[in-house]
């Protein structure tokens, strides 16, 4: 079992919701979650940016190090939609390449992005 699939699981425990109830929130299935919380398939980049704003916690440090239960808040800080008008074309990540580094290397970008739009909202 990879890290991630762990902290998806100690996530859930510590929401105290089930497998279907987080697959609700995350807007998977239940089978679909249970596959990422099982370590059988990795989840998309926009599972892993919902995890992020749900937890509150670092996408590096969910997907790398194990989580402990005192770091995850109680429930969901908030739910998060895809933004409207994102354009993926923007970004080379191909979506069939789901293999960490991609995903790394996509986060970085997405993280850069974010910092910019941060100061163009401020």
């Amino acid at each position: 079992m990879s890290e991630l699939s762990e902290n998806l699981k100690t996530i859930r425990l510590q929401w105290r919701r089930t497998q279907a109830e987080m697959g609700d929130i995350f807007e998977v299935t239940r089978p679909v979650y249970q596959s990422y919380e099982s370590g059988r398939n990795e989840p998309d980049i926009w599972f892993v940016f919902k995890m992020e704003q749900l937890t509150g916690l670092n996408a590096r440090r969910l997907c790398m190090e194990r989580v402990e239960r005192l770091d995850i808040p109680d429930q969901p800080i908030f739910r998060v939609e895809k933004p409207q008008q994102f354009d993926e074309t923007e970004i080379p990540y191909q979506k069939r390449s789901r293999n960490l580094g991609d995903l790394w290397a996509f986060l970085e970008q997405m993280e850069q992005r974010l910092v910019t739009l941060e100061g163009k909202i401020k």
